[in-house]
């Protein structure tokens, strides 16, 4: 799976230069032009077994729900963004 799926798959994308981890909702710094590293360095770091979730979410089209897995297959045209508190 390469990075860029997984990562369109387990963040949001509130502003251009930070996303939010959909697993655990944190606010990961990351420019949209700089690649992929601190996204997938927080997943590694946060996430054991993120890419087997990534799959899961890709094959039913939704967003995670804990890092155990997906929604159950809810689209993610109806999961509202996730927030984070600062």
């Amino acid at each position: 799976m390469k990075n860029a799926e997984i990562v369109k798959t387990l963040y949001n994308d509130p502003t251009s230069t930070e996303l939010t981890c959909t697993i655990c909702n944190e606010v990961v710094k990351q420019k949209k032009e700089a690649g992929y590293k601190n996204l997938i360095t927080h997943l590694r770091s946060h996430h054991d077994g993120f890419e087997s979730v990534a799959e899961e979410c890709m094959k039913k089209n939704c967003q995670p729900i804990s890092p155990q897995g997906c929604c159950r297959g809810r689209p993610l045209s109806k999961l509202k963004p996730s927030t984070t508190q600062r």
